[in-house]
């Protein structure tokens, strides 16, 4: 069990550390449509950031959660 629990932190660990260089990513793009001039560019990346931002955060506090759970009944 505890391995099965350790083998769903290690992928959802790897996810969210994708999701996280896509926030990143987008908010290197706001910056630079920004820098230019590209309102629009900025607006529709806005709207792609505000959809993943919390999502992505809420993903990490989960892990965290587990991880937490998982040091816990190893204690």
């Amino acid at each position: 069990m505890e391995e099965k629990l350790q083998d769903i932190i290690n992928e959802a660990d790897k996810d969210f550390h994708r999701s996280e260089t896509k926030v990143t990513n987008l908010r290197n793009k706001i910056d630079f449509c920004i820098q230019h001039n590209f309102k629009e560019e900025v607006r529709i990346t806005r709207i792609e950031l505000d959809a993943i931002e919390m999502i992505v955060y809420r993903q990490g506090q989960t892990i965290k959660d587990l991880k937490e759970l998982l040091n816990a009944w190893n204690s």
